[in-house]
């Protein structure tokens, strides 16, 4: 056999075929067709539907430019494609895969467009499968990708007000009935593997006093043979039974909070982090050595007779080890909408959060690819849920790109819960000034750029709030303005969030502050909305893509 000398990314989508005509077939295995592909002359073979029913593969060996390419829901079939070019790359992301459009200009475009829940890294000989999970909870116990789906014991149900993400649910679990989720057919096991597992927790006060899983994989208590992600007393923990990494945090009961529990099977390293941020680390004497087909438990096992009470949300479970700036997205990017996909509503960030366009298009004249276009005193776009905004004196940030048409008047952004609150964050005055606010238990904390940001010119401009040092407004990466520490004052969440406009007459007049309230006219692109204080080193990152 002939090793491949540079690494080739494989990316698997099950339940999935890609429509049009491939350019040849043949029976075989599912590996017999891999190979096939690995090792064609040149890399000519470029992906292929299997088919299990006829244990039959179908090559693609191009894309055309002129083609509309549809990824097809199928059962029977599961579509494997080259991720190219070849690259040495830790970082995978992620995204539910659904029937959808997918239209091509090139062969790197199409293998990039669509990920799956496996992904196989083939290097000099060797082969590797990651495996991503993700429970969302939203009313059923399964994984989004309809693989490992889980069922309840005891009563765990789900919460009757909305999750993390502001929509949906979250799993609740009722220590009193010593509830939880299991998950058995197929499981997965984290047996001598690296292995990444993340959530959401909102736990209740009775987490001083007792154990609390998040998940679990153990039959025996013994030295390695015992996985564990868990708060303990309220602090989190990430044990092998013995072997344990021990956190710092203390988690603040009936509140949001989120965690990741790490293993590094090369470093033998566990890490905690929380709120996205590295709590601790421990160098372990090995890797997890249990039963790997003893099934998965959240919220609780009886094995070791305990039970978590309070919510879950979000659970993730990767076979690989995520990095640091990866899991500081997961637990702090509240929104990202680039604006490239060919629905501009899409939330490229991990809550998945998707908006709503009124009125509004996308042009191929953004700073980053495609940007969205707003004309006329009813465009806007708008976006719901954002739960940890609703929270008074936590930290937030947001960045984008405008290229203003006009700057005499308009509101950029524009932020409420209903007519009793409401914050025109950032806009422009009718003397061309752009302005930032905040929002006191008192009035408003205003902020307003001494330079005037220039017509049908791409700026970059960012907002970062935090108790300890107040607003800063960033033009461009360079701070422009600040304010002094304040405590944000915000309301009930979930908040919900528009772009160009106030929306309706109503909310428009619920403020006082300096801004227009008048529609703004003119692009908007990459816009992020954070539920962290971005550095002045972030903020410069964001303003040189």
């Amino acid at each position: 056999m002939r090793f491949i000398e540079a690494t080739t990314r494989v990316g698997i989508i099950y339940n999935a075929s890609l429509s049009n005509s491939a350019n040849i077939s043949m029976n075989g295995t599912s590996n017999q067709c891999l190979c096939t592909m690995l090792f064609s002359s040149n890399g000519t073979i470029l992906s292929f539907n299997y088919n299990s029913t006829s244990q039959k593969c179908t090559f693609f060996t191009n894309y055309s430019s002129t083609i509309t390419y549809q990824m097809q829901v199928d059962p029977t079939s599961t579509f494997y494609f080259l991720q190219l070019p070849s690259s040495n790359s830790s970082s995978i992301a992620t995204t539910t895969v659904t029937a959808s459009t997918m239209k091509t200009t090139t062969a790197h475009a199409l293998s990039t467009a669509v990920t799956s829940t496996h992904q196989t890294y083939v290097t000099t000989g060797k082969s590797t499968i990651v495996t991503s999970i993700f429970w969302a909870f939203n009313s059923d116990y399964k994984d989004v990708y309809n693989v490992y789906n889980g069922a309840t014991t005891n009563g765990a149900t789900f919460s009757s007000s909305v999750g993390i993400t502001g929509y949906g649910s979250a799993l609740s679990v009722p220590r009193t009935s010593s509830a939880y989720v299991s998950v058995f057919s197929p499981t997965l096991s984290l047996v001598n593997q690296s292995f990444t597992v993340a959530a959401w927790v909102y736990p209740t006060s009775t987490m001083y006093a007792n154990d609390f899983p998040i998940l679990v994989q153990c039959v025996t208590g013994a030295n390695e043979k015992c996985f564990q992600a868990l708060l303990r007393y309220g602090v989190p923990v990430l044990t092998f039974y013995y072997d344990d990494c021990n956190g710092v945090a203390n988690f603040t009961a009936n509140k949001w909070a989120h965690v990741a529990f790490v293993y590094d099977l090369s470093a033998k390293q566990q890490r905690i982090y929380v709120n996205g941020y590295l709590d601790s680390a421990h160098n372990s004497s090995g890797p997890y050595t249990g039963l790997g087909t003893s099934g998965l438990f959240i919220g609780g096992t009886t094995q070791l007779n305990m039970y978590y009470d309070g919510l879950i949300d979000e659970l993730s479970v990767d076979t690989r080890v995520k990095s640091a700036s990866e899991i500081l997205d997961l637990a702090t990017l509240v929104l990202y909408y680039s604006f490239d996909s060919n629905t501009i509503t899409t939330d490229s960030g991990p809550n998945r959060i998707n908006g709503t366009s009124v009125n509004a298009t996308s042009t191929s004249s953004g700073r980053v690819n495609s940007a969205i276009s707003f004309q006329g005193n009813s465009s806007y776009f708008q976006a719901n849920g954002l739960v940890l905004f609703g929270t008074s004196n936590l930290p937030y940030s947001f960045s984008l790109w405008i290229n203003p048409g006009s700057i005499t008047n308009g509101i950029l952004l524009f932020a409420w819960r209903n007519a009793s609150w409401c914050l025109p964050i950032l806009g422009f005055t009718s003397s061309g000034h752009l302005y930032t606010t905040s929002k006191t238990s008192h009035n408003s904390t205003l902020l307003n750029s001494s330079s005037i940001i220039p017509t049908n010119v791409w700026t970059h401009v960012a907002h970062t709030y935090a108790p300890s040092t107040g607003i800063r407004l960033y033009i461009n990466g360079t701070l422009s303005a600040s304010s002094s520490a304040f405590n944000f004052s915000s309301t009930s969440s979930p908040i919900s969030i528009a772009l160009a406009n106030c929306v309706n007459t109503t909310l428009c007049s619920c403020s006082t502050v300096p801004i227009s309230m008048t529609p703004y006219n003119g692009l908007i692109d990459e816009f992020r909305f954070y539920s962290r204080a971005l550095s002045a080193t972030d903020v410069s990152s964001l303003a040189n893509p």
